[in-house]
């Protein structure tokens, strides 16, 4: 496929920080790929440019492209989701921070874990009184990281397993903001049960990956260019592992 004059603008980027918006479907991933592919064909070795996109599906569809036009094979290609680019790292230097060994938990297991710890921690007075307080409930509800929670929820045990869920992926301080004594303590019993058993949520990944670069280890001497593909989708988190990553080299495109 050939580029139109913006896109080649794009594929032709060299050094420094660049952001493309563009709407759904003008083809923002292929431009991206053909940048890949420019860098390559100039000499930059492909294990020093970096991709990073949301899902496996991509990340892998944009390997086979590149692989397909230079052919050079997928294991030669550094393009990962968020998730995969910590793991990948953490699996390699998170000794450094004593975490090696881990196994990942998937979202069943992380609702089971939680479900099961609510089932076992008895639902104090003061915070079934909480949760049912309608300005408590508002609060919460408005809250940037509480989407999920705008459901209708059955009774005061669902709802504040979800809130304790919510702890899992905001951390314990949100928590503590809504005085919810009860969410916190099964938001703790929880990390403790990943400590014992050396579990990892995605989180997990998420909160350690960016630890890993901001304090263990500079990635920046690892890579050169930073692909960040779907930028919109990136939140507070993401872009903390970006700065963490700290590559001045950065195409992000995005809607």
């Amino acid at each position: 496929m050939s580029l139109t004059s913006e896109q080649e603008q794009v594929a032709a980027f060299g050094e420094g920080g660049l952001v493309l918006v563009a709407a759904a479907g003008t083809g923002k991933t292929h431009t991206i790929t053909q940048r890949v592919v420019r860098l390559i064909n100039k000499g930059v070795t492909p294990s020093k440019i970096l991709c990073i996109t949301f899902t496996n599906k991509a990340a892998q569809e944009m390997k086979e492209r590149i692989s397909a036009t230079t052919g050079i094979g997928l294991e030669s290609l550094s393009i990962f989701t968020f998730h995969g680019f910590c793991n990948y790292w953490l699996r390699k230097e998170g000794h450094r921070m004593g975490k090696k060994n881990y196994t990942i938990m998937d979202q069943e297991t992380t609702n089971n874990a939680i479900k099961s710890i609510c089932s076992s921690t008895a639902l104090d007075q003061a915070s079934y009184n909480a949760i049912e307080n309608p300005d408590i409930k508002a609060k919460f509800l408005t809250n940037e990281n509480a989407d999920q929670l705008k459901d209708k929820f059955k009774s005061a045990k669902t709802y504040i397993s979800k809130v304790s869920a919510l702890g899992v992926m905001a951390g314990e301080a949100i928590l503590t903001r809504i005085n919810l004594p009860y969410a916190r303590q099964v938001f703790r019993k929880y990390e403790e049960y990943k400590a014992t058993m050396n579990l990892m949520d995605f989180e997990d990944l998420h909160k350690y990956g960016t630890a890993l670069f901001n304090h263990y280890l500079r990635i920046n001497e690892v890579y050169e260019y930073l692909q960040v593909d779907e930028a919109q989708d990136c939140g507070e988190k993401d872009l903390h592992l970006l700065k963490a990553i700290n590559i001045s080299n950065i195409l992000a495109v995005g809607d």
